[in-house]
């Protein structure tokens, strides 16, 4: 009698479980605005963090830091580098960043790399808007917690961007670093393939998908050929005053100012890892290798809100006056690793 009772407990349980689970996934959005984009990588927004393999994949408390700042880091990813800051921003910081977004975003646009205008796009849905770092104090109060926590200049750092997202909102799979100058634009043609065809390849379950992805690139490749807009696309792409003088989006560090109860996680498709973090926390991680170049393992996108709203504030730290900011690397073409941070960080470490 109670052995029946309890397995229809056990039962009920799981069902319960997988109805909730299923409640959460990306597929109970039904239909949403740029879907498409997360047909085959809606299945890894659901991954989950495997310390097993290795363990140094763990939390260090940081204490005494400038403006009396204490924080836990957690090492989520070794090489490339990425971490995850526990409880930087309080409530009431939080608060006054919305106050100061919330009646300032508008719908966030994509440039077009050939025109240069820029315009809505379903691959990007979400509102948006950029603060400077000295007009708010709310804004001087993050800066400040970025260079106390990574010993980062961030005088030479891009405008804070403060998004919401809303349900059903997203940013489909993409790279924050920037064409380098120094580049000619078949290079960049090339390099943007191999990352593409990568990305085809290790982000479907099946080969089938593969080849169906594959066929797709190579025919908007075709297309701007056909058109005579292939070099003019690539090159416009890397010609930019502004890079020349800061330099390349060396680290992206990132506030989480409010999270949803389900979706919206921070996933890396090459390194088969989503963060889901918490009202309050900072992640960063970086988007070029020592010498340089662009890391492509940490492409990155933010999977569709399936419940509740997600506000985020990033700020992109420029190569310039960041010489002393890092260790520098024995081999310049491997990524960062958490080594590689500045010697502030590994002291409290």
């Amino acid at each position: 009698m109670f052995s029946a009772i309890a397995a229809v407990v056990v039962v009920l349980t799981q069902l319960g479980a997988m109805a909730i689970e299923e409640e959460a996934s990306i597929d109970s959005l039904g239909e949403f605005v740029g879907a498409h984009h997360w047909t085959q990588m809606k299945q890894k927004c659901g991954l989950t963090i495997d310390r097993s393999f290795d363990p140094r994949l763990l939390c260090y408390s940081l204490l005494s830091l400038p403006d009396g700042l204490s924080a836990d880091i957690e090492v989520l990813h070794l090489s490339p580098s990425i971490v995850l800051f526990h409880n930087v921003i309080s409530p009431s910081e939080r608060r006054q960043l919305i106050l100061a977004a919330k009646n300032l975003v508008r719908p966030a646009l994509i440039q077009n790399s050939t025109t240069q205008q820029h315009h809505v796009s379903d691959s990007r849905v979400v509102n948006g808007t950029f603060l400077p770092m000295e007009k708010y104090p709310i804004t001087h109060r993050l800066a400040n917690i970025v260079r106390s926590l990574t010993g980062f200049n961030v005088d030479c750092a891009e405008l804070f961007n403060v998004l919401f997202y809303e349900r059903g909102g997203h940013y489909s799979i993409h790279h924050d670093a920037l064409i380098l100058p120094t580049q000619s634009w078949t290079q960049a043609l090339l390099e943007e393939m191999y990352t593409n065809a990568r990305n085809c390849w290790e982000g479907t379950a099946s080969w089938l998908l593969a080849i169906d992805c594959a066929y797709f690139l190579v025919r908007d490749v075709l297309n701007k050929w056909r058109s005579g807009r292939l070099r003019r696309f690539y090159q416009q792409r890397i010609d930019s005053p502004t890079r020349a003088q800061l330099g390349n989006r060396l680290a992206t560090f990132m506030f989480y100012v409010d999270v949803p109860s389900a979706g919206g996680g921070t996933l890396f498709p090459q390194l088969n890892l989503t963060v889901n973090a918490d009202a309050g926390d900072a992640i960063l991680w970086f988007n070029i290798f020592p010498n340089g170049t662009n890391d492509y393992d940490t492409i990155h996108g933010a999977c569709p809100v399936v419940h509740g709203s997600k506000k985020v504030a990033t700020m992109w730290i420029r190569q310039r006056d960041q010489t002393f900011s890092l260790l520098c690397p024995l081999e310049r073409a491997k990524a960062f690793a958490v080594e590689d941070f500045t010697g502030r960080i590994l002291g409290q470490m």
